[in-house]
């Protein structure tokens, strides 16, 4: 439809469209034709649809994207253009045939092209929000809000300038139209003094009274009309002197008259009339009134120079306003959608690093199983023979020998426990999760069963508090706990009165289950190697353990979409915390 208005309007086409279903009187209001389009208004309802369009389709072709991206922000400037011209002033802005749009059409196109063009970034923008976390996207967001900044800051500095422009523009309106009023005023008076002198003398002549019979209001009306000019003059000096020798002639002009009534009542009358008194009044008046149209005349012709200089002035500005916010957002169209295109080119070769990442990882781990699987049973052979010949040579053998002998038996077995322990941590990241509604009370009290069995006599004081039911994987969940709980009792194993608290928080949709010892605890300037790999923070002689348990907690819990992290001070216990989803 926007189309075909376009097409009436370039004359291609003849068709009363305005009219084509609803018929109506027509009118003006302030001489802008009622229920008709404005061609502005066909031309940013064309460019809305082609920008709705395009975008729709941006993804197929780039051009599509910058095209719609051109017409949104032609939409923009067309709204923003009408807006301003009511603001400083439609009559200023609405020249020519085409009809104005209406203000509540430019504000529904403003909104539309400033939508259409968020729309375009829409994906950008959700992008950047992810990126923000991570400090990456702060450049960028400092370019888009200065680009919008100095953009809104032209559109308020040049609409001062163009107010001022209008604020002239009005005010040399105002005097053309006091100029035009007061040379009206100035014909009004000489009309009015030529009909007195005509009838004054037709009254001297003939002798009837019809001649002078609107004398007095005649007379009256001069005045009062040169009372009208003088405020017409204002405070205009050249105009006031002008008009206080117009009134001393006029007064004499009148005076006269008045002497001619009298002087023709006693048949007098023409002795005056051909003294040539009146006639040299009246060249007198005539070029007072010449040297005011004079003046009045080129001060009207510098009022409408003013005037089309501050028009000019207005389109210019205007135009100047719709380039420089074109411009403005243009290049920051563009600059976005540079850094972009940059960013997006690094996020594809990190997800290309991260695939082939991946992949390492997945042969790394499929190597460690391999190599574990095929160690385990010749380390337990090893171990099977160092039994056997324990027992047959162990009486043979000498102290130090025999000590050498046992060496090599706690060694086999601390290979085979390692072993062990890297099968479960690459059978942990092989695992198929198998979800299902957890009780971590009946759990946590199995484990303490268990190694409470293995402590030999010694006691540790257990506290733990009503745990929440979680959803995950049971087997892997108690790996989980065994390896925490196995942690917080190794640990403690030099303290007087250990102490194991087992509890739970409750954070939105997500609980959070910590194991709290008072053991040695660990320097947290070495937390970074804690869940890593064969990573140790205490001595083996100490401590005994392979460095995987943590590192298979890890791997667990990430794979249930969790956390683990732990706190810890060097002599005060540690505290391991690790998150899981609510059922």
């Amino acid at each position: 439809m926007s189309f075909i208005y376009l097409l009436v309007y370039s004359g291609l086409i003849s068709l009363n469209i305005d009219f084509l279903f609803f018929k109506f009187e027509g009118g003006k209001i302030a001489g802008v034709p009622v229920g008709e389009m404005s061609f502005y208004t066909a031309l940013a309802f064309f460019l809305s649809a082609v920008s709705t369009l395009f975008i729709t389709i941006r993804s197929k072709h780039r051009l599509f994207e910058n095209v719609s991206m051109v017409s949104s922000i032609v939409v923009i400037s067309l709204g923003l253009f009408f807006l301003s011209g009511y603001f400083l002033g439609r009559s200023i802005i609405y020249v020519g045939s085409f009809i104005p749009m209406a203000i509540n059409t430019a504000t529904c196109f403003l909104l539309t092209g400033i939508s259409t063009l968020l729309l375009m970034l829409s994906d950008e923008v959700t992008r950047l929000k992810s990126l923000k976390e991570l400090n990456m996207a702060v450049p960028l967001y400092k370019k888009i809000w200065g680009g919008f900044a100095l953009a809104f800051s032209a559109i308020i500095i040049i609409s001062i300038v163009s107010f001022n422009n209008s604020l002239r523009y009005i005010g040399a309106t105002e005097k053309i139209e006091l100029k035009h009023k007061t040379l009206t005023e100035i014909e009004v008076i000489v009309s009015d003094i030529k009909d007195i002198a005509l009838g004054t003398s037709g009254f001297v002549i003939t002798g009837n009274d019809f001649f002078i019979a609107q004398y007095p209001t005649s007379a009256e009306n001069v005045r009062s009309r040169l009372n009208s000019l003088r405020l017409l003059a204002g405070e205009d000096i050249f105009i006031r002197n002008y008009l206080d020798t117009l009134q001393i002639l006029l007064e004499q002009r009148l005076k006269l008259d008045e002497q001619l009534i009298t002087s023709g009542k006693e048949n007098d009358g023409q002795a005056l009339i051909i003294s040539g008194n009146g006639e040299a009044i009246m060249d007198s008046i005539r070029s007072v009134i010449k040297k005011v149209e004079n003046y009045e005349q080129a001060e009207l012709k510098n009022l409408y120079q003013e005037k089309e200089f501050n028009f000019k002035s207005n389109i210019i500005t205007f135009s100047t306003l719709i380039l420089v916010v074109l411009t403005i957002i243009s290049i920051l169209y563009f600059l976005i959608k540079k850094e972009l295109f940059v960013r997006q080119k690094a996020e594809e070769e990190t997800r290309q690093l991260n695939v082939k990442l991946e992949a390492v990882n997945k042969e790394l781990e499929s190597f460690t199983y391999t190599v574990s699987h095929d160690l385990r049973a010749p380390v337990r052979h090893i171990n099977g023979f160092l039994d056997i010949l324990h027992k047959n040579i162990s009486e043979k053998l000498d102290k130090e020998n025999l000590r050498y002998f046992n060496l090599i038996k706690e060694s086999t077995k601390d290979m085979g426990n390692l072993i062990d322990d890297l099968l479960t941590f690459s059978r942990t990241a092989k695992a198929e999760l198998n979800k299902t509604k957890l009780n971590l009370n009946e759990a946590v009290h199995q484990v303490i069963q268990n190694i409470q069995h293995g402590l030999e006599g010694k006691n540790v004081e257990w506290i733990t508090d009503e745990l929440p039911e979680v959803y995950g994987d049971y087997t892997l969940i108690k790996v989980v706990l065994v390896n925490l709980i196995s942690n917080a009792v190794k640990f403690t194993s030099k303290t007087a009165n250990p102490v194991v608290t087992i509890g739970s928080q409750k954070y939105d949709k997500i609980h959070v289950i910590f194991i709290k010892d008072n053991g040695v605890g660990f320097n947290m300037n070495y937390y970074s190697k804690l869940f890593g790999v064969f990573q140790r923070l205490h001595d083996t002689g100490d401590f005994p353990g392979t460095g995987i348990g943590l590192a298979t907690v890890k791997k667990i819990i990430e794979k249930h979409n969790g956390k683990v992290w732990a706190k810890s001070k060097e002599g005060e216990g540690a505290t391991f915390f690790f998150s899981l989803p609510l059922y």
